[in-house]
């Protein structure tokens, strides 16, 4: 018979040999052994929902839903987060990122998503972090909340340049009677001049920061 968790009395050592590392699952930690509260060797399951877009060359993407994105959106950090330390460490800004592109996730937040990092004019020495994204979601309202739960202080004036998202239309100059051809050539075009503005800094030109669309 088992030892209850009250008999135990030494910590359990996990041999770190046996862990099993799933990338696709959405959960971070998952045990069968939750009744007791404690993980078995051969049941602990370490997960990072992120890995396989994360940090993924422009070669590698799934371009095929790349016109369907319905929204450009930048995230501002504001300095008077919580959180922030330092407006200018990434790791620190990544590590936020992750923790709310994961709640988006179970949240459904998002269909498909990219997105990259910056500095801005100052450079990595004096810029400050802050992130541009293509996005195609059915709520985009529950986005932008989560993104200033994230990224916002308490200062609900401050929120409009925490998050900042446009809808992606065609330009002006197309007129309303234009045949549908037209009309989808501008939407792409649209799309495809926010992807070059995304490879601007040297960091992005040959890797975004992370996306859902990988090749299979």
């Amino acid at each position: 018979m088992e030892k209850s968790i009250e008999s135990i009395e030494k910590p359990i050592v996990i041999d770190k040999k046996s862990l099993i590392v799933d990338w696709q699952s959405t959960p971070l930690v998952r045990t069968a052994n939750s009744e007791f509260g404690f993980f078995s060797k051969k049941d602990i399951v370490i997960t990072c929902p992120l890995k396989q877009g994360w940090r993924l060359p422009w070669d590698n993407i799934d371009y095929e839903d790349l016109y369907d994105m319905k929204y450009s959106v930048t995230i501002n950090p504001d300095p008077q987060c919580g959180w922030m330390t330092s407006c200018n460490d990434l790791k620190l800004h990544n590590n936020r990122l992750k923790s709310f592109l994961r709640e988006c996730k179970k949240e459904k937040a998002f269909k498909n998503i990219i997105l990259v990092y910056e500095y801005g004019k100052n450079g990595k020495e004096y810029g400050k972090v802050h992130y541009h994204i293509l996005l195609s979601s059915n709520k985009i309202n529950k986005f932008t909340e989560m993104a200033i739960s994230h990224f916002g202080s308490n200062n609900k004036t401050r929120w409009r340049n925490t998050v900042v998202k446009k809808p992606i239309s065609l330009d002006r100059n197309v007129s309303a009677d234009a045949t549908d051809g037209i009309k989808v050539e501008n939407y792409h075009s649209q799309i495809d001049r926010i992807l070059k503005y995304f490879k601007k800094e040297s960091q992005n030109r040959h890797k975004c920061l992370y996306t859902n669309m990988v090749k299979k």
